[in-house]
């Protein structure tokens, strides 16, 4: 686990708001991210003075909103079709 943690705050580090964002947008989307771990390090990159707050707020929020977009998506263009075909691959 700790292995992982580190992945993150380096991908975050190097990648910054870009990072948030797309990390988000993949929690978000129901790849199982916890945001606890990518906000927790997005708010010690701020506090470490490499990010601005107005900068992460808004990169996760839009990180969010797309991520739930996508899922919506998925869900209503997919339906119970696509669960039906493909999810036995997700268990």
């Amino acid at each position: 686990m700790e292995q992982f943690s580190i992945y993150f705050m380096e991908f975050i580090a190097a990648w910054g708001y870009v990072a948030i964002a797309v990390l988000m947008a993949a929690e978000n989307a129901c790849i199982p991210i916890p945001s606890e771990l990518i906000l927790g390090f997005a708010g010690y990159l701020i506090f470490d003075g490499q990010l601005g707050f107005g900068g992460a707020l808004l990169a996760g929020m839009v990180g969010g909103l797309l991520g739930s977009f996508f899922a919506y998506y998925v869900g209503h263009y997919g339906g119970r079709s696509f669960v039906d075909k493909y999810g036995h691959y997700f268990f």
